[in-house]
Order: structure tokens, then C-alpha cells, then sequence
């Protein structure tokens, strides 16, 4: 039986992202590469159609929204993972072009184990 991108979906990590619990959101959010394909996830709440294009130009493929709270996803017919960004559309016509999820953390891991330790002071 083949999977469906239902079937790719974190959704106890992707339920986290919707209620706010979630401390580490890309590790659900954003592109990774599966079964030799690239799937990009986003959370948009009230969007009403998301579509990821990507920068060289060369395609603007439209997501699925795979929860009705604004969880969209598509796998992208590609094995590396592009340059991209989103098209964002919302119900009053509103579109916005939305960066990805790649903003690398300006904290470094000592800063990140102090702060879980609970001795992080600056």
C-alpha cells in the first residue's frame, strides 16, 4: 500500500506547533527530504491556500491543508531540498509572501544545555 502525505505527517509534534508546546518547531516545520522526495510543511492559521515557490523560477506547487487549523503540506517532485519561500493567501484576497522556517538559532548549544539546566543567567 502506498502512503498518502497524510500518512508522512508528526502529528503529535505537528499538535504541539498548533498549541504553542512545541520548543523546537522545525523539527516539523519546513522542507526534509522522504522516500526520495522533498516534503515542506507550514503553519499558517487562516490561510486559506498556501503555495511554495520556489526561487530559481522554476515551479509554484499548492499545498494541501492537511488540518483545518492551518497545517499545510506537499511533497516537491525534487531530491534536493530548494530555495524557496511561500504565497500565503488569506479569505479577504490578502497575499503575503512568507520567508521559510531556516532562521538558524542565535543561541549556541552550551547556551541552549545552560538555559535546560536552569543555571543560564545572562
Amino acid at each position: 500500500m502506498e502512503k498518502n502525505l497524510y500518512d508522512y505527517m508528526d502529528w503529535p509534534n505537528i499538535e504541539a506547533v498548533m498549541y504553542a508546546e512545541m520548543d523546537f518547531p522545525q523539527k516539523v516545520l519546513g522542507a526534509r527530504k522522504r522516500d526520495g522526495k522533498v516534503l515542506v510543511t507550514c503553519f499558517f492559521p487562516d490561510a486559506k491556500e498556501v503555495y511554495v515557490v520556489l526561487e530559481s523560477g522554476k515551479g509554484r506547487f499548492p499545498m494541501e491543508e492537511v488540518d483545518e487549523n492551518g497545517f499545510f503540506a506537499v511533497f516537491l517532485p525534487r531530491k534536493r531540498i530548494p530555495q524557496y519561500h511561500y504565497e500565503v493567501g488569506y479569505e479577504q484576497g490578502t497575499v503575503i509572501e512568507q520567508e521559510v522556517y531556516t532562521t538558524k538559532s542565535q543561541f549556541t548549544n552550551s547556551d541552549l544545555i545552560r538555559f535546560a539546566n536552569g543555571t543560564h543567567y545572562q
